[in-house]
Parts: C-alpha cells; structure tokens; sequence
C-alpha cells in the first residue's frame, strides 16, 4: 500500500557528541576526569557507608560511582575517535 521512504537517516552511532556543547568541544577530557573523581568520591562513600553498618544505602553511591566511571570511559573513547583541533600543532 505504501511506497518505501528512502530518505531516512541512518541511525546515530554511539560515538557521536550528545549532550552539552560546550563539554565537548575544547573541554571532553576534563568533563571526563571529573567524572572519574565523581567516581572514586562515591567509592569512597559507599567504603565509609559499609563501614558502618549501612549496607543498603551503600549501594546507591556505588550505583552512582558506577555510573560516573562508566560514561566517562565513554567520554575519553568519543575524545580519542575526535580529530584533534588545529590549535594544538602537531
């Protein structure tokens, strides 16, 4: 009944540049290695929390923690697939 519509976009990659502009332009390895210290703050949380006894609300900083390491992994493999900017030389 309908005709094919050949003019559809490929569907987006998973290293392509989401969210704020401004975090990816100059800025993606920083806005990565705060996500790391994030990450290693809320392991440590989470260390303290089950030092004290309170094992199930330990899991929501690791859950965070998880999170945090996880997407800036992802952030630091979007930044080595990126050209590298003019203004850097080499």
């Amino acid at each position: 009944m309908y005709a094919l519509n050949d003019n559809t976009s490929p569907s987006p990659s998973g290293t392509r540049r989401p969210g704020t502009p401004w975090a990816y332009r100059r800025h993606l390895r920083a806005v990565a290695n705060v996500r790391f210290a994030a990450g290693i703050f809320l392991t440590g949380l989470a260390a303290v929390m089950f030092a004290h006894g309170s094992y199930g609300w330990a899991v929501l900083p690791l859950a965070g923690a998880v999170a945090h390491f996880s997407l800036g992994y992802w952030q630091l493999v979007v930044a080595r697939s990126a050209p590298r900017p003019r203004y850097l030389g080499r």
